[in-house]
């Protein structure tokens, strides 16, 4: 009875530790076998509850977190593999290491993390406008109004390559009318204007400068900078968007195979930079595109707009437009 809450105890540690509960129960095993080792039958002897297969499978974990050492041995019938727990001092400073690791990598993060989910807590599924960062308001006011709904915001002030604001909304449409699918933008909004004297920019009749840092035409119609861009912080701004996207697929929804492919896109009249993505799931037995999207740089700001449906990247294109007081034609 005394040894039975003894073993009870060391495995409620070992998990404690990090292990599950078969991983506990079978390092435990090994540790009783000291220096010599157990084989696998001898483990599955002493622990018929568990099947030999999952015997193999949870060793082979251990000894990947190099808490089991598998060697050969010649006394063993057919050179059966020996299977060794690791020294419990080692173990336990093993898995202090980790741990502290973690925590600080933890303590590391926490501020990023706290401040996302704080906006969410805070401004619960919805968010009405008084919430919204004051920066954003102007974006979002109308389409609030009109019954669009923001179902997502991050905002991040940062300033290690360069200093600049990031903004980061999703919104959903509403559920009757026009539009289907969901969208949103990113925007970067450095804290100097951009030079666009170094992109490459279509020839144009005029030599009056626009809003876009190229020129335009004697019409309502601008003519927006066109990937690739040489400036280095559009250059930064669209590696960034890459990422996001790209970890987000990832993380979110588990996909590895995302493409993005840079294109152009025609909407109101003017013809933008875009980024195309592509996802392909394991069920897929071709790449799909999963939303497509505009560039627009305008002086100190970078927008991506982007959105499953092309109607839903047209209404968020005109609330940009009309905050940037460019005119465009409906």
């Amino acid at each position: 009875m005394v040894r039975k809450k003894i073993e009870n105890e060391i495995l409620s540690a070992l998990k404690d530790a990090g292990l599950n509960n078969e991983e506990s129960i079978i390092y435990y095993t090994l540790i009783k076998y000291g220096k010599k080792g157990a084989t696998v039958r001898k483990v599955n002897l002493e622990l018929k509850q568990i099947e030999r297969t999952t015997i193999y499978h949870i060793l082979e974990r251990l000894i990947k977190k190099e808490f089991v050492i598998a060697k050969e041995s010649a006394e063993t019938l057919k050179k059966a593999k020996i299977f060794i727990g690791l020294e419990p001092s080692n173990f336990f400073n093993k898995m202090l290491t980790q741990k502290k690791k973690e925590y600080q990598d933890f303590e590391k993060n926490a501020p990023l993390f706290l401040e996302r989910l704080q906006q969410i807590y805070e401004l619960e599924e919805e968010y009405a406008i008084q919430n919204i960062n004051p920066f954003i308001q102007p974006y979002l006011s109308l389409l609030l109004k009109n019954g669009w709904k923001i179902s997502n915001q991050i905002v991040e002030k940062k300033s290690k390559i360069f200093g600049y604001d990031f903004y980061d909304y999703h919104v959903d449409p509403p559920s009757t009318g026009p539009y289907t699918g969901y969208g949103g933008f990113h925007i970067y909004v450095f804290d100097h204007f951009i030079d666009f004297s170094s992109e490459n920019k279509k020839e144009v009749d005029s030599d009056k400068n626009n809003l876009f840092g190229g020129k335009i035409k004697e019409s309502p119609l601008k003519n927006p900078l066109l990937l690739p861009y040489s400036n280095t912080e559009l250059q930064f701004a669209v590696l960034q968007i890459k990422r996001i996207v790209k970890e987000r697929f990832l993380k979110e929804f588990k996909i590895r195979n995302v493409m993005i492919k840079e294109s152009e896109i025609t909407l109101l009249g003017m013809i933008f930079s875009s980024l195309i993505v592509k996802i392909k799931s394991e069920k897929d037995t071709k790449f799909r595109e999963a939303f497509n999207s505009v560039l627009l740089p305008i002086e100190n700001k970078c927008y991506f707009i982007w959105a499953v449906k092309p109607k839903v990247i047209l209404e968020l294109l005109k609330s940009v437009l009309r905050v940037e007081n460019i005119p465009f034609n409906e």
